[in-house]
This record gives C-alpha cells, structure tokens and sequence, in this order.
C-alpha cells in the first residue's frame, strides 16, 4: 500500500506542471568527503533546486557516505546559491557559483548513531550543454569543492537535467 502511495505521489507530482517553469533542476553523483577521524569516505548526492532568475537558486540536498570500515553518514539539508554575474557564460546559469548549505547529518560508527547539525560553503562550476535556446531543457555537469561543520572537506561531481520554460 505504502509502494502504491508513493508512487501515486510522484506521479501527480510530475504531472502539476512544476517542470514547465525554467530553472527547475535535479541532479546526482558522487562525492568523495572527509567524514571521520580515520579518513575520507566514499558517497553519493542528490540535489533539487529551483532558480529564481540567473543569480539566485535554492534547493534541497542529500547524501550518503561511508568509509569502507566504520563510519557511515546520511546527510540532508537545503542549500542557497548565488552564481557569480561576472563570469557566467551566455547559456544562462553557467558558471562558476558560491553555496551555503544547511541542514542535518547522521553518523552511525560502531552501532552507535551521533546527530549533528550541518553547515559549510561550496565554490563550484556548472557547464551546460546544449547551448540551443529552443532546447526545453539543458544537461548539466557541476564539479564542487565544500568545506564545513562536522564534515571538513568534500569534492563531488553532480550530473543533471535543468528544464526551461516551454513555448
């Protein structure tokens, strides 16, 4: 029953329309972070977001991590963007941007679960492509480096589909 309900709900969700308005996006990939005392961990994210124009974006994020021996993290939170006018490209928000983000993380090591809030700062570039304006939407590639609280640093790769407005 919960599958049905679930899936029902991702379908209304797609059909609203929601992704007829420019600037929707989402994306995944993987990350490598430095989540604990013993070293980096190996992960993943998932990203969704909405631009307001071609400076200012908002989203949510989430993320699992885990380094192979004791320490494994899920993180969630939302972040705000702001991509840098003064040397994005002609396809919209192309670019280099700056990230805050907030939220939660769990880490369980050693069958123990610690809490913690979350914060931290990511310098990253977003390449489009195609670069057709016809086009209803744009893949995506962004390679980020973040640095915050708990975790201390991280890179990652999101690869992604941003839509634009129809005709």
């Amino acid at each position: 029953m919960k599958k049905k309900l679930f899936f029902t709900a991702i379908l209304v969700f797609l059909s609203t329309g929601l992704f007829a308005y420019e600037g929707v996006f989402a994306g995944l990939g993987p990350e490598i972070i430095a989540n604990s005392r013993k070293g980096v961990a190996l992960g993943g994210n998932f990203l969704f977001g909405v631009e307001f124009n071609a400076l200012l974006a908002a989203g949510i994020r989430a993320a699992y991590s885990n380094n192979m021996d004791t320490v494994s993290s899920v993180e969630t939170g939302a972040f705000f963007r702001y991509q840098m006018p003064f040397l994005r490209g002609v396809s919209g928000a192309s670019g280099p941007f700056v990230q805050a983000e907030m939220g939660s993380i769990i880490f369980y090591e050693y069958d123990r679960v610690f809490p913690a809030v979350s914060g931290g700062l990511s310098i990253g570039w977003r390449l489009s492509f195609p670069k057709e304006s016809e086009q209803t939407h744009k893949w995506f590639i962004e390679p980020a480096v973040r640095a915050g609280y708990p975790y201390i640093w991280g890179v990652d790769i999101i690869a992604g589909i941003k839509f634009e407005k129809r005709n």
